[in-house]
């Protein structure tokens, strides 16, 4: 089984450079060759909801799951880069003086606590990937009681995700249809980060964990290129009035994250591929800080082209992610793990 973790392994470091690239990349050859799918490359944060909902299923579902042991490894996950890389970020902010007063004060309390996205106007300050980890980390709260009612019911828990995900999708681009949110406003935040309305790929990818149990009993595979295929054609011809940020790609997702794990391809578990996948979090939640410190140092010393500074923030981010997984998340883990 282990094998194929290790391909969606690296299928998550391929997603968390697909979203470096949408924020700092799309100009820099050869990405501006292809600017208008990379313009939507931030829907890579959805694969990574589906991931985790898929491999969290696949992880726990034959599992008793207590509450607290499991809320102590998933904060173990993510909580200490989480908050090494907020904090990178609010030393610059204050050190550039815009980080002060009440107003500061509620972000980072907001953000310590993980409920930046459930406040619109808050969803991305200090550093605004860590919007997704506030869905995240409410999903781990809601997730030992889903994969109860899962094991416990599994066609009712499959008709309640068909159910809410056709809900969720119809409120979202109902919304956006009629009120066309403006970028930067508290609304915008509301209908694009509100964690309600990103469970769906969670839910999504539990359904996709219960069928790759379902298709190893009877042996089947299918090739991954044929959803891969139709993610790509969506995200470059699907009008752009139409959107796809809250989760009307999850059940692609989920039938690549199945043809990855179902297929086993050798290529996916090359472990410097796979490397690249187990830093990908770091390179995710660290991406604005580096970023904003690699900015200023370029300013002031450096004059780096464009591509060129590109490229080498890109290799200094990965080298603070793979710093922060082998000094800061792994020995916590195992120190965790230890009997």
């Amino acid at each position: 089984m282990k094998h194929q973790l290790d391909a969606l392994t690296t299928t998550r470091g391929v997603a968390a450079l697909l979203v470096v690239v949408f924020h700092f990349g799309c100009t820099v050859f050869p990405f501006n060759q292809a600017e208008h799918f990379f313009r939507s490359s931030n829907l890579a944060v959805g694969y990574f909801f589906v991931l985790s909902g898929f491999v969290m299923y696949y992880t726990y579902h034959n599992r008793r799951n207590s509450f607290r042991p499991f809320m102590e490894k998933r904060l173990v996950r993510i909580v200490p880069a989480f908050y090494i890389a907020l904090a990178m970020s609010a030393v610059l902010i204050i050190a550039e003086g815009i980080g002060s007063g009440p107003m500061f004060l509620k972000q980072m309390a907001l953000n310590l606590t993980f409920t930046q996205a459930f406040f619109p106007g808050y969803a991305l300050t200090i550093n605004s990937p860590g919007w997704s980890l506030s869905i995240e980390m409410f999903f781990y709260i809601l997730f030992p009681a889903l994969i109860a009612f899962a094991n416990r019911e599994s066609r009712r828990f499959l008709w309640f995700v068909a159910t809410f995900f056709v809900l969720s999708q119809v409120t979202h681009l109902a919304m956006v249809a009629k009120y066309k949110p403006e970028w930067g406003t508290a609304f915008h935040e509301f209908v694009y980060y509100f964690p309600l309305f990103h469970f769906n790929q969670f839910f999504v990818g539990m359904v996709g964990g219960y069928l790759f149990f379902q298709y190893k009993k009877r042996g089947i595979k299918y090739a991954s290129v044929w959803p891969l295929v139709a993610i790509v054609l969506l995200v470059n011809f699907m009008p752009r009035s139409v959107s796809l940020h809250n989760g009307l790609l999850a059940p692609l997702y989920m039938l690549l994250v199945l043809a990855v794990a179902l297929h086993n391809s050798s290529w996916l578990r090359w472990r410097p591929l796979v490397f690249l996948g187990e830093v990908s979090y770091g390179i995710y939640i660290f991406q604005e800080p580096v970023h904003r410190y690699a900015v200023n140092l370029n300013g002031r010393y450096l004059q780096l082209s464009e591509p060129v500074f590109f490229y080498t923030y890109t290799i200094a981010l990965v080298g603070v992610a793979a710093l922060c997984y082998h000094l800061v998340e792994k020995p916590i883990r195992n120190m965790l793990n230890r009997p």
